[in-house]
C-alpha cells in the first residue's frame, strides 16, 4: 500500500514547529546606567552580576503595563524572594524601568498603585531601544550567572513585546543554571 504525500501545509507546519522548538542563542545584553527614581543614585546591569534579572519597561499610560506589573511583582519578585532563587539557586531581582518622563505625577500614581520594589529611569529612551522595545510593556529576562563588574557577560535570554504571562516567564527563569544551558 502506497503512504500518501504529506500535504504542503503539514511539510511547511512541521518545518516552523521544528524553527520554533530550537532556542536561539542568547545575545549579549547591552549594558546600562539608570538613575534611581525619585532618589540618589544610579543602577547598573553591572550590579546583578551572579543574579537573574527580569526587565520590565512601563509607562503610566500604558493599559497593559498596569496589568502586567502586579503580575510580575508577586508571581516573579515575591515567588523568587520567597523560594531565595530560581530552581538552580540563582537570585532572581525585578528591575521596573519608567520610560516616561513628561508626566511624574502619572508615574507617581502608577508606582504608588503597584509597588514596584526596584524603579529606575530610562530618561532618554536609550535603553529601551538598546533592549529592542518598540512596544509595552517590555519585558526582558538577563542571564547575569556570567556577569562581571565591567558588565560583560551578561546575556538575554528571552523578550516579548507583550505580556504573555508569568507561567511561561517563570519556565525561562528556571531553565537558567541548568546543565547545558
Amino acid at each position: 500500500m502506497k503512504k500518501p504525500m504529506p500535504s504542503l501545509l503539514a511539510a511547511i507546519l512541521s518545518v516552523l514547529l521544528c524553527a520554533a522548538a530550537r532556542s536561539a542563542p542568547p545575545e549579549p545584553a547591552p549594558s546600562f546606567s539608570l538613575r534611581t527614581h525619585g532618589a540618589e543614585g544610579t543602577v547598573s546591569l553591572a550590579d546583578f552580576a551572579g543574579e537573574i534579572v527580569v526587565i520590565d519597561f512601563f509607562a503610566h499610560w500604558c493599559v497593559p503595563c498596569g496589568k502586567s506589573a502586579p503580575l510580575i511583582e508577586a508571581d516573579i519578585r515575591r515567588h523568587y524572594l520567597q523560594r531565595q532563587g530560581n530552581s538552580n539557586g540563582i537570585p532572581v531581582r525585578v528591575l521596573s524601568v519608567n520610560v516616561d518622563q513628561d508626566d511624574p505625577k502619572g508615574t507617581a500614581r502608577f508606582i504608588a498603585r503597584h509597588r514596584p520594589a526596584m524603579v529606575v529611569d530610562d530618561v532618554d529612551g536609550e535603553t529601551f531601544r538598546k533592549y529592542g522595545g518598540k512596544t509595552m510593556p517590555r519585558l526582558v529576562v538577563v542571564d547575569g550567572t556570567g556577569g562581571a563588574a565591567d558588565g560583560k557577560g551578561f546575556t538575554v535570554v528571552h523578550a516579548e513585546n507583550a505580556f504573555g504571562g508569568t507561567s511561561a516567564l517563570r519556565r525561562i527563569i528556571d531553565g537558567i543554571g541548568k546543565a547545558g544551558r
